[in-house]
């Protein structure tokens, strides 16, 4: 078996070899040396750690003495490391493995026969639907007029997952699956075989790089399964090829049909995506076994910035998957408008801009002049009233040079009487109004503090009233109120009981808080709870002394 040097080189640590506890490092090279930073050779602690390397073979070199390339590679690996295991295989869009490895385990690995290049993992980030139509596109059999082709291509998205009951992925109307499909439904906890059909092809995940890189899975947190927790791959790919929708919105909002644009292509859907990221040993697993399902086009809404082409897993995958005829599509950034801020630029891959559409919000104005103004609003409620409202534009109703600080005495009376000749308030001035009376789900109750040094002095008691209403939104019932408050503060509530016979229905409730006065600065705090016995409403209490 092949031995790792553990040296570390006296020309980046004389003074750490020689016993002391001083600088390190003469200075911070940036160079690469070989694939590897430089700051990786000069540091005891990184020399010890452990993170994912992509390794590419030569897979023309493989020895006669293996029988398969798998036993190679795992030979190859036994060589410089007795500890590491390989995590994937790749042998379509690349050819090699990735493993755990010490730099300087990969610096070994790196030296062997057979092995073209050990590349560090790189963690990318996800990038973030009337596109068809804005494109012009929305007669589908213009496109394909009166043929079945599209629905034998297969697109593989690689993202956070899919949701599989969204409307998006019907197949009603689609044939069998192409027999040239090699996919498959992976079973998981909270997804099974069934969730996929004619139109969502197959659905798997691939999480070991994630997992080796970061921590195993919390399943409470995200899903160890193709199910999409966030939303962003099942907006991919229903955009890209969801079956139309009709009558979809937004609470009201953007009305219309939805609709992928290719919506008779099928789906399958890899996720590669977490709640820590996208690791580029899962992405390049992905690839690898997508083109060898017989995905004919591949989607990734992702990027990690720009590197060179040979160093770039995505661009390497999509390489060799182009050479085998499939079309490689990949976003370019959410960075911009700025130049140099795009992602996935590699000529062989189909790069996708963001681009303005023709969307609008249109809202208008007609002055009393007759004249109409069109602005943008997203308010969707009721019309406002066709009656003429008063409108004054300030600037023209000042002789003032500092008008536009709206300064006392600056706006000219006979101007402004539209607005000035009545009361401008909505409150009704006839009733006392207090803070205390605002309908806040908490209560903040300030007493007087005691007079003389030290808080020494006065021992009035003060008394303040809140007045809160409760709004039932579940069944009819009777709350009960219960009290937790400090010794030094009365709590009353009246009533004590309340009783919903319908959802919707609201009632009110008084709590007087008395206190004797403490010293400046003092605070304590309460809770106030109603319950039926089910359904539980609490409400903190913080009482202060200022």
């Amino acid at each position: 078996m092949a031995m790792v040097s553990k040296e570390i080189s006296s020309s980046c640590y004389p003074s750490l070899l020689a016993g002391a506890t001083g600088s390190w490092c003469r200075q911070v090279v940036q160079a690469r040396v070989g694939g590897f930073d430089e700051k990786e050779r000069c540091s005891p602690f990184l020399e010890l750690r452990k993170k994912t390397y992509i390794v590419h073979m030569a897979k023309a070199q493989m020895p006669a003495a293996f029988a398969e390339h798998s036993r190679w590679y795992d030979a190859s690996l036994r060589s410089v490391s007795d500890t590491a295991e390989v995590l994937y295989t790749y042998d379509t869009v690349a050819h090699g493995f990735c493993a755990r490895l010490t730099p300087a385990e990969a610096r070994a690995l790196e030296d062997l026969p057979g092995v073209l290049a050990v590349h560090p993992e790189v963690r990318y980030e996800l990038h973030t639907t009337r596109t068809p139509e804005f494109l012009h596109l929305d007669r589908t059999e213009a496109l394909i007029p009166q043929s079945n082709t599209e629905s034998d291509v297969i697109v593989g998205v690689l993202d956070t997952g899919v949701w599989p009951e969204s409307r998006s992925y019907d197949d009603a109307g689609f044939g069998p699956v192409p027999a040239s499909w090699r996919g498959e439904c992976v079973e998981a906890k909270d997804f099974t075989a069934a969730a996929c059909n004619r139109k969502l092809v197959g659905a798997q995940f691939f999480s070991k790089g994630y997992e080796a890189a970061t921590n195993p899975i919390d399943e409470s947190k995200e899903s160890k399964s193709p199910r999409d927790d966030d939303g962003h791959g099942t907006h991919t790919s229903s955009t890209a090829a969801g079956s139309t929708v009709a009558g979809a919105n937004l609470l009201g909002y953007a009305a219309g049909t939805a609709r992928g644009m290719s919506t008779r292509a099928r789906i399958a859907v890899y996720k590669v995506c977490w709640l820590g990221g996208c690791f580029s040993s899962d992405i390049l697993a992905a690839m690898d076994k997508a083109v060898d399902d017989g995905c004919g086009v591949l989607s990734l809404s992702l990027g990690g910035g720009t590197t060179d082409y040979f160093r770039d897993s995505i661009a390497i995958g999509a390489f060799n998957a182009v050479a085998k005829g499939v079309v490689v599509s990949c976003s370019a950034g959410n960075g911009g408008p700025s130049s140099s801020t795009l992602s996935n630029e590699a000529p062989w891959i189909t790069t996708v801009g963001a681009g303005t559409i023709d969307r609008d919000f249109p809202a208008y104005a007609v002055l009393g002049n007759g004249k109409n103004l069109t602005g943008v609003s997203l308010y969707s409620g009721k019309p406002l009233s066709s009656s003429p409202y008063p409108f004054i534009y300030a600037g023209n109703a000042t002789n003032a040079t500092n008008g536009n600080l709206c300064m006392q005495g600056t706006l000219l009376p006979d101007k402004i009487q539209a607005v000035s000749r009545k009361q401008n308030v909505t409150c009704d001035n006839k009733t006392i109004y207090s803070v205390s009376d605002l309908n806040y789900p908490s209560f903040s109750v300030a007493f007087e503090t005691a007079s003389g040094a030290g808080g020494g002095g006065s021992s009035k008691t003060t008394t303040v009233k809140h007045k809160r209403t409760l709004t039932n939104v579940g069944a009819p019932g009777t709350y009960k109120v219960t009290v937790s408050a400090p010794e030094e503060v009365s709590v009353e509530v009246y009533p004590q009981e309340l009783s919903f016979a319908s959802s919707g229905e609201r009632k009110s409730y008084t709590v007087s808080f008395s206190a004797a006065s403490q010293p400046s600065g003092s605070a304590a705090f309460g809770r106030l709870v109603w319950s039926d016995g089910q359904h539980v409403v609490a409400s903190p209490l913080a009482f202060t002394w200022t």
